[in-house]
């Protein structure tokens, strides 16, 4: 833990002397920022709407129907809402794709209204759910579970509120078997409501999609809670460790470890229910922030000390304003968010790309801080709340 904090401390101390010791840039060359932001948003736009025809092109030359054996699983606690949602969704799908739905002890009645309605569809499989003792969120206990399935050939994982059509089901398993792949992801969406915090949401969904496509480029790996397709065969010697803070982050880890082969496919989407309130979107996403951030500290990695180094060297160029090295911060800045918003504009309409690129924006600022917050948090706190997975109260959930 020591020479995790170490590493971690220099990591912005390098940071910091970059830019102490950096010369000032001529006012002037700020141009540059605007210019890169609008060209990198078109230039975006193109790819992504090149991207998606030509995956809807493919769909439609396939055949899709699978005889592939697929197990859909999620876990769900006092939620009777997203229960019906799911079963009533899942239970149309063909009997070679199974329903497993874990109950995480319900109180409010939705483990009596599911067993209730698995009676009325073969298809479907309702659990309890039981906990193995580790500090561990119920849906990585569910998953383990789920691996072990005897009957399926793969996969599916969803959150209680994801909802993906057969088409794009059997599209995602047809790609799969085409490119001998370990897993394939499809697009996570919030669609749902026009409302900023699903704006928000969609937002931040295309978001982590391209920030997974920027992680695999340097060996890490994001790895969104659901809308994953597996080949069960290929994650035959996963498990979780006995402490995990995220159990998302552990399977991207695991997945970069192992060299597992994937991609993401863009037109295919998941359905997903976001927040009514913009608040408590912007609190989901911070405590996601937290879970993911302490999980990445724990497994300490070379592309870990690069994501902090780039965190710091963005805060230290707000610090140090007038430096050359702040303006190619800004440019670099300039080019990610405008490949957000023209990814934004290839999947949504104009309104709701706009209000959600601003309102992520406004997300991605907390999310900034608070990163570096927990970053020094954790360097400074005693270590073995961080081992023990108990730093900040960090809860099973």
């Amino acid at each position: 833990m020591i020479l995790k904090r170490i590493l971690l401390l220099t990591s912005e101390i390098v940071a910091f002397c970059i830019f102490f010791f950096s010369g000032k840039s001529p006012f002037f060359l700020g141009w540059s920022i605007p210019l890169l932001f609008f060209f990198s948003a078109l230039l975006s736009y193109i790819i992504f709407v090149t991207k998606i025809k030509k995956e809807k092109d493919e769909k439609a030359s396939f055949f899709l129907s699978s005889s592939k054996n697929v197990l859909i699983f999620t876990v769900i606690k006092n939620d009777i809402p997203s229960a019906k949602r799911f079963v009533e969704h899942y239970s149309k799908f063909p009997s070679n794709f199974r329903i497993l739905i874990f109950d995480d002890n319900s109180a409010d009645g939705t483990y009596e209204y599911l067993v209730k309605a698995s009676k009325a569809f073969e298809n479907v499989e309702i659990r309890r759910l039981v906990r193995s003792g580790r500090i561990l969120h119920p849906k990585g206990e569910g998953f383990e579970i789920a691996l072990k399935d005897k009957k399926s050939d793969f996969v599916f994982i969803c959150d209680g509120d994801s909802l993906i059509s057969l088409d794009d089901l059997n599209f995602l398993i047809s790609t799969m078997e085409k490119e001998k792949l370990d897993y394939v992801s499809a697009q996570r969406r919030n669609i749902e409501k026009e409302k900023v915090s699903y704006y928000s949401a969609d937002v931040n969904e295309l978001f982590m999609s391209l920030m997974n496509e920027v992680a695999s480029l340097f060996g890490g790996s994001i790895f969104p809670g659901s809308g994953h397709l597996i080949r069960k065969e290929s994650f035959k010697t996963f498990k979780y460790d006995d402490i995990c803070l995220s159990d998302d982050t552990y399977i991207g880890n695991w997945i970069t470890q192992h060299k597992k082969r994937g991609k993401r496919v863009y037109s295919a989407s998941v359905m997903e229910l976001a927040p009514e309130k913009f608040s408590v979107k912007l609190s989901q996403m911070l405590k996601w922030t937290k879970n993911g951030v302490l999980e990445r500290i724990r497994a300490l990695s070379t592309g870990v000390l690069i994501q902090y180094f780039a965190l710091f060297m963005i805060i230290f160029s707000f610090l140090f304003p007038k430096t050359y090295l702040s303006l190619i911060t800004y440019d670099v800045l300039a080019i990610l968010f405008g490949i957000i918003l023209g990814m934004a504009l290839s999947f949504k309409k104009i309104k709701g790309a706009i209000l959600g690129f601003l309102a992520f924006s406004l997300e991605l600022l907390f999310s900034t801080a608070y990163n570096v917050y927990l970053y020094n948090r954790a360097i400074f706190s005693n270590p073995r709340y961080l081992e023990s997975g108990k730093f900040e109260k960090t809860k099973r959930e």
